[in-house]
């Protein structure tokens, strides 16, 4: 039971977008062109909720609710395993877990450092795309926390020592058992943002991420930084368009400096499609947090002389605009 909300979709919010991270990520192939998921094949894996940049996709097996409860839990360990593995758990598989989920579960902890053990000895048998993915993703991640000094995770065939001394948000089975026997019947009758409820990952994160700053590491594919050519014209448009506001950018006199939240950044390409000098180019980050990664003068109006911001390509600033409207052609 997975619904893609078209309103949020990169591909329809921006002309230039080409996403088609779901559509790849799917072991199922589930997902069509027209962004609508043949039900019959979609095996709720949640991959496809994982890889979306724009948190399009939601999933009635992953709701709002769910996730929040998880985040307020006062356990000092939290141990999420699949429904395969433990009969109780609210979940059919993991692989809706993505490295924002992971690190706010464990900075929401008590001081900020919860322990997170994860039950996935079952998946690269089961569902062998998804057991690849969490495996990469859960290494890549315990990098990070080591050197953020945070609990690395715990999980796999490490993970048979500890106990499972409770089982998370099991009292929701219920209801989801009934979703899942009376889908067509629940969809009609209900308010599918009932079902469907999404929880931003981003939005969640945001309440944490600034306690891990790391101003040097090892590249990694799990965050985005972000650099620029010296073809920028210090448009700033990049800051304008980006949906996440991973992008700052600062006048100091002459020029602008460019600053960048690898934290927050997406790796949505957005910034990169619409830059009319193509001079924006994302690579896997080796710092997370914000900071300076470039600066560029101001140009020179070519009418008046004085320096200006340009919108896209034009070569002349907004007062010179004003005066000559027939001589505006960046529309």
């Amino acid at each position: 039971m997975i619904r893609i909300d078209g309103n949020s979709c990169l591909n329809q919010r921006y002309k230039k977008s080409e996403c088609n991270r779901c559509r790849i990520a799917c072991p199922s192939k589930c997902i069509q062109e027209d962004l609508k998921v043949n039900s019959n094949d979609c095996d709720d894996c949640g991959i496809c909720l994982s890889v979306c940049p724009a948190e399009a996709i939601s999933s009635s097996e992953v709701s709002s609710k769910d996730l929040q409860e998880l985040i307020t839990a006062d356990e000092s360990c939290l141990v999420l395993s699949c429904r395969l593995r433990d009969k109780q758990s609210s979940w059919r598989c993991l692989g809706f877990i993505d490295i924002r989920l992971i690190f706010s579960l464990i900075l929401s902890g008590a001081k900020k450092n919860r322990q997170i053990v994860i039950k996935n000895q079952l998946c690269n048998t089961c569902k062998p795309q998804v057991g690849k993915y969490l495996n990469e993703l859960f290494h890549e991640a315990n990098k990070i926390l080591i050197l953020a000094e945070k609990n690395p995770i715990i999980q796999g065939f490490n993970s048979d020592s500890i106990r499972m001394h409770e089982t998370l948000i099991s009292r929701r089975n219920l209801f989801k058992s009934i979703i899942r026997k009376g889908a067509k019947f629940l969809s009609e009758s209900l308010d599918e943002e009932k079902i469907f409820g999404r929880q931003s990952r981003q939005m969640l994160f945001s309440q944490y991420e600034s306690s891990i700053d790391i101003p040097i590491m090892e590249p990694t594919a799990l965050f985005n930084a972000i650099s620029y050519s010296d073809s920028c014209n210090a448009c700033a448009s990049c800051e304008k368009i980006c949906p996440q506001n991973a992008i700052k950018i600062k006048e100091q006199g002459e020029k602008l400096e460019f600053y960048h939240n690898s934290r927050v950044c997406s790796g949505c390409e957005i910034c990169i499609v619409n830059c009319p000098q193509e001079a924006i180019t994302l690579k896997f980050a080796t710092y997370l947090g914000i900071y300076k990664v470039a600066e560029h003068k101001l140009p020179r109006c070519v009418q008046c002389g004085n320096l200006y911001m340009p919108i896209a390509n034009q070569e002349i600033c907004i007062q010179c605009m004003l005066k000559n409207p027939l001589k505006i052609d960046w529309l």
